[in-house]
């Protein structure tokens, strides 16, 4: 396999932005790769735009997608995606530090689905991964018809669009835990990093957000709602 993997990051922390950049591009030999950046921080975009200049020419792709009124996580998750080019689609954050291999060790694991078109759920050193992977990489056809062509869905505030996507692809019978490839989560209630204001945010998401997933749940994963990408 050697089509373009495309890292789809919507970022609020410049620090931790550098940190999943040069992490994500130094743990894999893996080429070619796409960072696909989608903030509203004049900082991180300055963060993104120093990475690139350290890269060698041709080395990997930089995009930026940058809007001031860009209303949180979600929308600007399925900004990455339509501006994204790849034939992998990485759904990525700004606080994941991928271990040694972690593209090569997924790759493999798409000769179990049929057309090799599938979800590869990482393992991010917190969760049991057979009951929620935080982290994946999808054929693009995968995330346009199981996701329905986006990576987040418009119907929660900021949490479950990682769990949604899980219980699509365990529906369609396109889903397996990599669980030898690593992406390991800093998350501070794993106390791995001090929360902060954008946490906040995320912790008081949580209950209205699990409402709506369990609503939808009933309804089976309704795709009630526009694609963002349908190529």
């Amino acid at each position: 396999m050697s089509g373009t993997v495309s890292f789809c990051i919507p970022s609020v922390r410049p620090d931790g932005l550098m940190r999943t950049l040069k992490a994500s591009l130094s743990n894999t030999k893996y080429r070619p790769l796409e960072f696909v950046i989608a903030t509203e921080s004049e900082m991180v975009l300055r963060k993104a735009m120093d990475f690139q200049k350290e890269l060698k020419e041709g080395e990997v792709i930089v995009k930026y997608s940058f809007d001031h009124e860009r209303g949180g996580p979600n929308v600007a998750w399925n900004d990455a995606l339509k501006i994204s080019v790849g034939e992998y689609i990485c759904f990525w954050s700004d606080d994941v530090v991928p271990h040694e291999g972690y593209i090569e060790k997924a790759m493999p694991y798409f000769e179990r689905f049929p057309s090799g078109i599938g979800y590869v759920g990482f393992n991010d050193m917190i969760n049991n991964g057979n009951n929620l992977t935080t982290f994946y990489i999808a054929h693009r056809e995968h995330v346009i018809k199981v996701n329905h062509g986006v990576l987040a869905y418009p119907h929660y505030q900021r949490i479950y669009n990682d769990t949604e996507s899980m219980y699509r692809a365990k529906n369609a019978g396109r889903w397996v835990w990599a669980e030898d490839a690593v992406t390991e989560h800093m998350h501070p209630a794993a106390r791995k990093r001090e929360a902060d204001e954008w946490d906040k945010l995320m912790t008081a998401a949580m209950q209205p957000d699990g409402v709506e997933f369990n609503r939808r749940l009933a309804l089976g994963f309704p795709n009630d709602f526009e694609p963002v990408i349908t190529e």
